[in-house]
């Protein structure tokens, strides 16, 4: 028995080995060669900017700079008798490659550097697959107040129920976060909250998947959080809505008088009123904050990301009866009312510069009631409720071995729990 336990614990540990993720960083690579003959300049220094990240050209000139977080950098070229060369606005895509070739030109005397600002190509040659990527500054500027609502705004997504991609189920879409699959294995969708403010990127994957993708027939959603930096930055917002409308379809009857006629006919008056005139107030508050934890020497960073949202909606109902067959107190109560509360927590530790170890922490809370408000319009407290909360934690190990190799071990638990009453 004792040796049948270590064999099934080996056959684990090498299943798990062969187990593929998603990539959760890019590249950088290109070629370094001499402007006037043409010829590759060996031993150039190539360092992202406000990183640790770097690499020198080889023999032939060529370099590469793996694992690369998605994001927006500035990348110096230099070498000691040559110019300076400095891009701005070098865009990382997760599992693609951002080239970069340069042309140095000799410099006798230390000159200021050139600087020249990236331009997106117009073929990405490494895309071997239909592939959407939303960057964190595009995020910013588009009309979208959570993950669902960037995803329809992509070509072949639609919400209608849940995400479908391509004419697929809802439930054909896998989700993945920073490198860990987040589907709901019992309901389908999004197994986590990730609010806007805090992806750095989103890639939508809509057709001949990599081999590191599972579990999925229409459509791959893969997010990655933004993490801390070496300077402070936050942000914070917040608005107040309403729903206004005239129509006749929101109107609730505030008393409803049965006379008779003098021909012995029964006549109905009824006294309404529309709610929508009055304040139906939509609260939503965004809270995020970043930067290095104190005499930690930049080493160790943070962000954290916190969000309540709360909508009354649109239709509404008089407390007539009580659901034990009472009267009530003829109080408006809202019929399809959402609260949701989202919280996020990122530390980033690079303990040295080939290693870095981060935790990611998501909480997330709600509850709505989604029926068909004309059976519950006068015993609205009758209508059945709907709650539910979920957290996940992912904890993840990277390391660059050399210029050629790293490695990643990610460790993740995701909860989550439906009620309804």
């Amino acid at each position: 028995m004792k040796h049948l336990t270590i064999i099934c614990l080996l056959i684990c540990i090498f299943i798990n080995t062969g187990t593929v993720y998603p990539g959760t960083t890019g590249k950088i690579a290109g070629k370094i060669t001499d402007a006037a003959t043409g010829e590759p300049l060996i031993s150039v220094s190539i360092i992202i900017k406000g990183t640790s990240l770097g690499a020198a050209s080889d023999l032939e000139g060529n370099y590469a700079i793996l694992n690369v977080p998605p994001g927006v950098y500035s990348v110096l070229v230099s070498i000691i008798g040559y110019k300076q060369v400095q891009f701005d606005n070098v865009r990382v895509n997760i599992d693609l490659t951002t080239t970069i070739d340069v042309a140095l030109e000799e410099s006798a005397v230390e000159l200021e550097t050139i600087t020249i600002t990236a331009e997106k190509p117009l073929v990405q040659k490494d895309i071997t697959s239909s592939l959407t990527s939303i960057g964190s500054e595009e995020i910013e500027m588009l009309p979208a107040q959570s993950v669902a609502g960037l995803l329809e705004l992509q070509a072949g997504v639609i919400n209608y129920g849940g995400i479908h991609i391509r004419g697929g189920r809802s439930g054909e879409v896998a989700y993945w976060v920073d490198g860990v699959a987040t589907t709901d294995a019992f309901y389908g969708g999004q197994g986590i909250r990730v609010e806007n403010s805090a992806i750095e990127e989103l890639q939508v994957v809509s057709g001949t998947f990599n081999a590191e993708y599972g579990q999925a027939m229409s459509g791959i959603v893969n997010i990655i959080t933004k993490e801390g930096k070496s300077k402070y930055s936050g942000q914070i917002s917040a608005y107040i809505g309403d729903y206004f409308s005239t129509s006749d379809i929101y109107n609730v009857s505030n008393r409803v008088e049965v006379t008779e006629a003098a021909d012995g006919s029964l006549q109905e008056y009824a006294d309404y009123e529309n709610p929508l005139k009055k304040l139906n107030p939509s609260y939503n508050t965004e809270l995020s904050l970043s930067g290095p934890i104190p005499f930690t020497n930049d080493n160790l960073t943070f962000f954290t990301n916190v969000r309540y949202f709360s909508d009354e909606g649109f239709y509404y109902g008089k407390n007539w009866f009580t659901p034990q067959g009472l009267s009530g107190d003829s109080s408006l109560v809202p019929l399809n009312p959402y609260n949701q509360l989202s919280i996020q927590g990122k530390l980033t530790w690079s303990p040295f510069s080939n290693v870095k170890i981060s935790y990611n922490g998501f909480w997330n809370e709600w509850n709505r009631e989604r029926i068909n408000w004309r059976d519950y319009k006068y015993s609205p407290y009758s209508i059945p409720k709907q709650f539910g909360n979920s957290n996940t934690h992912i904890l993840s190990w990277n390391q660059v071995l050399s210029s050629e190799t790293f490695f990643e071990i990610k460790l993740n638990k995701f909860y989550s729990e439906r009620v309804k009453v």
